[in-house]
């Protein structure tokens, strides 16, 4: 009888169905987690920089150098720097002003005479341009239209393409003063970014490994709907790229709105538990060094605006999601990849 009893609580501990067996199970009226501690994920591989990375990598950043052109005036293969209006009749129309816009002449894929009239001109010289849209320029108001474009051109720089040299080092870095520790702060750059890649990678199997050890109590119809929507949106710029319909490129690629609205739901609902049970939560502190991140990433200087902009509460969110992720990285097990079984024939 003994025996049976504990076959049949070991039997309740593998389907998930009795708490407490020592699996780290949590559970709420949204979500079961059966474990969220010590996870297995494959082990992620650590991403060394080699000398050819480095050399790669320099030569890269020489390519795409910038150098000011002196003297000279603008030529197609050129980079320059402009601010643009564009009028018709006199009026600014919608979407023709924009400051400090980069492009490179004979590349930037604008109207037909914009980048050409701009070739000839120097830097610090303001002029108009006279354009005509073409008729099926796809904005009714402008198709065909002629407009006037003033033009300020501020720079004019071109690629350096040339080799590495210490007098190239002062456009190349702040502090190296010789090739060698010029390579070697590459060389630092490159295993950092490789260690917040390699975090990112743990973090995001961490939470894949946490999904699979959900239940979801239900979903709600309202919610549910809203998520799918969210998801569909999300593909619209992809869809955009291939030149489909929103709806065509879905079905074309396979793409299951409900299960990846599901996904998000499921996560949603495990983050908010696991946060409250492990008691994450975001401080003054945090927020603010959180939003003073955001304000670098975005060059913004009004902390308020951008709050209100993105919203208190969905940047609480989003940095609770790095705290949960953290988490679950910091608590999860590194495995070996399973090897993969050989078929004969």
């Amino acid at each position: 009888m003994k025996r049976k009893m504990a076959a049949f609580i070991v039997g309740l501990c593998a389907t998930g169905l009795l708490t407490g067996c020592g699996n780290g199970e949590i559970s709420n009226d949204k979500i079961t987690i059966t474990q969220y501690k010590g996870l297995e994920v494959e082990r992620i591989e650590e991403m060394k920089v080699t000398d050819e990375d480095i050399e790669n990598t320099i030569q890269s950043n020489l390519d795409t150098l910038e150098m000011d052109v002196a003297e000279r005036a603008a030529q197609l293969g050129d980079i320059v720097y402009i601010d643009f209006e564009g009028k018709k009749d006199g009026v600014p129309f919608e979407g023709g002003t924009a400051p400090n816009q980069r492009l490179v002449l004979g590349e930037a894929g604008y109207t037909e005479g914009f980048e050409d009239g701009i070739v000839g001109h120097k830097a610090g010289e303001t002029f108009d341009l006279d354009i005509t849209f073409p008729a099926d320029y796809g904005v009714a108001e402008l198709d065909g239209q002629a407009v006037v474009f003033t033009i300020t051109l501020h720079e004019i720089k071109e690629y350096y393409g040339g080799e590495l040299t210490e007098e190239i080092l002062p456009y190349l870095s702040e502090r190296a003063k010789t090739i060698e520790a010029y390579k070697e702060e590459i060389k630092d750059e490159m295993e950092k970014s490789n260690a917040i890649s390699e975090r990112d990678s743990l973090v995001a199997a961490a939470w894949e490994a946490l999904l699979e050890k959900c239940v979801v109590a239900n979903y709600p119809k309202e919610e549910l709907e809203a998520q799918k929507e969210n998801v569909k949106n999300s593909y619209s710029f992809y869809a955009m790229l291939y030149g489909l319909e929103i709806d065509d490129f879905i079905k074309q690629t396979g793409i299951n709105l409900e299960k990846e609205a599901k996904s998000i739901i499921c996560k949603s609902y495990a983050m908010e538990l696991i946060a409250e049970k492990e008691n994450l939560t975001v401080t003054d502190k945090l927020y603010k060094e959180k939003l003073d991140e955001l304000a670098n990433i975005q060059g913004a200087t009004d902390l308020e605006q951008l709050e209100k902009e993105y919203g208190k509460e969905n940047l609480e969110k989003q940095i609770i999601e790095e705290l949960v992720g953290d988490f679950l990285a910091d608590n999860c097990v590194q495995v070996e990849p399973k090897a993969v079984e050989k078929t004969e024939g």
